[in-house]
């Protein structure tokens, strides 16, 4: 009877031990996820500008981060004073002008390359944040 017994007490202490190592694990994992914001905010940033051609999906972005949508956007409001989707429209607009500036496409190929429904939509977009369309901001451009 005391040899089963001690078998059965070294398998609990086994399980303890391995429990709390996962536990610790954790907690260091969502401590050091909690410490560093700035991480969590520059992962969100790398994210949207590879999906910059696409809908933004919240879902996607927060499965992507591991967070709830809640903290994803409280931290990165807090980093950056957007909320993700206005910061998205300002990298689309950046690389709208860029292209504006750097090819020939054409507005509606722009507005498609860089997530806009139609060459409408960039230029209502563009006009708000710029005062000025693409075609405009394009002349304005040429030497």
């Amino acid at each position: 009877c005391n040899g089963s017994g001690r078998g059965l007490d070294q398998k609990a202490s086994l399980r303890l031990l391995v429990c709390a190592s996962i536990l610790e694990a954790a907690r260091e994992i969502a401590r050091r996820r909690v410490q560093q914001p700035n991480e969590i905010v520059v992962a969100a940033v790398e994210y949207l500008r590879a999906h910059l051609d696409e809908p933004l999906q919240v879902a996607a972005l927060t499965k992507h981060l591991g967070f709830s949508r809640a903290r994803v956007f409280d931290l990165f409001t807090a980093e950056t004073g957007l909320a993700p989707h206005h910061y998205l429209v300002r990298l689309r607009l950046e690389k709208a002008t860029e292209l504006l500036r750097n090819t020939r496409l054409s507005i509606t190929e722009i507005a498609l390359a860089t997530g806009f429904a139609s060459g409408q939509h960039l230029s209502r977009v563009f006009h708000t944040y710029h005062g000025e369309t693409p075609s405009g901001c394009r002349e304005s451009m040429k030497p």
